[in-house]
């Protein structure tokens, strides 16, 4: 795991000025619309390429979108893969809205979820990898309060 580009990530979210005119967990990057100017709309992945920018380039999308990405590689998600040193899981976890394994890093995002919650769940992330036995320790503590409630 690349832990400072992570963090950098959570960072830039947080407290930076975003590439995007909004930020918006439920889409890479979308461009404004002529027709209406409604500015410029984009998820975590949608700021690395402002973030990151000797790394990450945007491609055309489907009709107002952009696709990030890192390299050549041809996927945004497999792009975080790479770049953050993650799995396919880990990256669904951090960047995709309902995707969460919250029993080992925490809450579930949905699609409305805010740039700030989305920082506090890449440093969760980070948190509970960079902590041995942390994500165990939410795992059972998550089920044994299940198992309480069901009881109950």
């Amino acid at each position: 795991m690349h832990k400072q580009r992570l963090l950098d990530l959570a960072d830039h979210l947080e407290f930076g000025k975003l590439g995007h005119d909004k930020f918006d967990f439920s889409i890479w990057s979308r461009r404004a619309n002529l027709e209406n100017s409604c500015g410029t709309a984009g998820c975590a992945l949608g700021e690395c390429p402002f973030l990151f920018p000797n790394d990450w380039k945007f491609h055309n999308g489907i009709a107002n979108t952009r696709r990030p990405s890192y390299k050549n590689n041809p996927g945004a998600l497999s792009s975080a893969v790479e770049f953050f040193d993650i799995t396919f899981t880990e990256a669904s976890h951090l960047f995709l809205p309902m995707e969460q394994q919250t029993w080992l890093y925490g809450k579930k995002l949905l699609f409305d979820a805010s740039r700030k919650e989305v920082a506090d769940n890449i440093r969760d992330f980070v948190n509970a990898k960079s902590t041995p036995y942390k994500a165990l320790k939410i795992f059972i503590k998550t089920k044994l309060n299940d198992l309480i409630e069901a009881l109950s």
